[in-house]
């Protein structure tokens, strides 16, 4: 033979196993079709059967319940049957990325009873209790009264206001506040913690995605490791932090695409965000930005005339 092996692709003839949800769809069809055979006609059977004419409908009984598998046993070649495989939409394993470290914090505020789902307790301490959350609502009430965010008159003499929000409430999270009541102010604030940590997962989970072109349980797992590592955790309450470390995966990816494909965006982006909501950590972002120019240059070193071009 010219041929080693056969691949059947739709074979009409050779019938497939039925499952016991196909069977009992069967039986339920018989059953409703001699109560209400117009019924059973219209609502039974594939969109292809149900579109065909009367006689056409009969054909195609004939053409599927074909059974030729005596014929297919003459076949001697090695062969493949493709058939009734239905390709699967690939599980997007990202929205895990995000809540295995949202909920990881929430199962520990919900343990402890912490604000928002105690009334006695809050995980805000040290400076973020008696600075940053006043700031954050001293800041709230002077964008929803139209008060000047550039100085403020309410510490002694005045001070500098811009200078405060360019450090302590730049994060654009911050905004959603202006769309809850006042009394919702703690909660909300307190919920920063798990949101900006469930980012970090996800923003880590994008970067493994592209970077390695996977897509199974490493992205949430590895994603949940950088939003749950010691860093976060350890300076979770420096709430304001945590935007630029959140953001620091895409802005990694920003780099990697403006040096292998040219693609600005990203990377101005992301960059851009890390620096506006503080700048402080903002430093260190475009230090790592440099590492990671050094590193990429060094793993794809072609020469030294093109490393220093």
């Amino acid at each position: 033979s010219a041929f080693d092996k056969i691949v059947l692709t739709g074979p009409a003839g050779v019938i497939l196993n039925r499952g016991f949800q196909y069977r009992a769809k069967v039986k339920l069809y018989r059953l409703v079709r001699k109560i209400a055979p117009k019924f059973a006609e219209k609502r039974f059977g594939s969109k292809e059967y149900r579109s065909l004419s009367p006689i056409m409908k009969e054909s195609y009984k004939k053409i599927v319940n074909e059974d030729l598998r005596l014929e297919a046993k003459k076949i001697k070649l090695p062969a493949i049957n493709e058939y009734g495989k239905v390709k699967r939409k690939p599980v997007n394993y990202l929205p895990l990325a995000f809540f295995l470290p949202f909920f990881a914090m929430i199962t520990v505020m919900l343990i402890g009873h912490y604000e928002p789902f105690g009334n006695d307790r809050t995980m805000l301490y040290s400076d973020c209790y008696h600075q940053y959350y006043p700031f954050f609502v001293a800041f709230r009430k002077a964008l929803l009264s139209g008060d000047s965010i550039l100085y403020s008159w309410n510490v002694g003499i005045g001070m500098d206001y811009l200078g405060l929000i360019s450090y302590y409430l730049a994060s654009p999270l911050n905004l959603v506040a202006l769309l809850l009541p006042e009394s919702m102010t703690l909660e909300y604030f307190s919920m920063l913690v798990p949101i900006k940590l469930g980012l970090a997962g996800l923003f880590m989970g994008i970067f493994l995605h592209k970077m390695f072109d996977k897509n199974d349980l490493s992205i949430p797992v590895f994603g949940a490791f950088y939003g749950l590592c010691a860093w976060g955790l350890a300076y979770q309450w420096n709430v304001m932090w945590l935007d630029s470390f959140a953001l620091l995966p895409l802005v990694a990816l920003g780099t990697v695409y403006l040096l292998r494909d040219k693609k600005f965006i990203l990377y101005t982006i992301t960059l851009f965000l890390s620096i506006f909501a503080n700048y402080y950590i903002g430093l260190f972002t475009c230090i790592f930005v440099l590492l990671v120019f050094i590193c990429y240059e060094l793993c794809r070193f072609p020469g030294f005339k093109r490393f220093a071009a």
